[in-house]
């Protein structure tokens, strides 16, 4: 349970910096306070011959930062750090399973898919054929993407990036 102190604290900055929602400022303390407490029971120790934290990733960038890197922040929340924290075995991943409501986050989670299944398109599309606008092919797909979900979004998801082509 300790561990869900920092996903939480993940996700709700994402939002807050994304969106401008925060919690109420006392929250906000007991939200750091657990935080913190379960920083510290579950620090990585470094290894006693080369004195380095074990790395947990392929690259020494953060996620997030690469998602800045290539321009997709805007869609690090919902494509990225959201489905993370609901694979996880904690009781924010756990809950949204058991959860009477579980099935709300079906259609954010189609639409994320969509969109990281557009950016591929766009980027495949632009290796390929060496040119930096996207192909017809994927700007029609977009197009057709925008026709589905936009209307859908009433606004409340869109993004200055959520009117360009992939």
């Amino acid at each position: 349970m300790a561990f869900n102190a920092i996903h939480w604290s993940r996700v709700l900055t994402r939002i807050e910096e994304g969106y401008g929602l925060k919690m109420s400022d006392d929250s906000v303390a007991k939200l750091k306070d657990m935080t913190e407490t379960a920083k510290k029971q579950f620090r990585q120790e470094k290894c006693p011959t080369c004195k380095r934290a074990p790395q947990m990733s392929w690259t020494q960038l953060d996620t997030e930062t690469l998602s800045r890197k290539v321009g997709l922040e805007d869609q690090y929340l919902f494509c990225f750090l959201e489905p993370t924290q609901l694979l996880h075995c904690t009781y924010y991943g756990a809950s949204a399973t058991i959860s009477a409501k579980r099935d709300i986050r079906l259609p954010a989670i189609l639409e994320a898919t969509h969109r990281l299944l557009i950016v591929a398109i766009g980027v495949h599309g632009r290796r390929f054929s060496g040119d930096l606008e996207p192909t017809a092919e994927a700007a029609e797909v977009y197009s057709e993407w925008r026709q589905v979900w936009e209307p859908q979004a009433g606004n409340s998801g869109e993004t200055s990036r959520s009117k360009e082509s992939p």
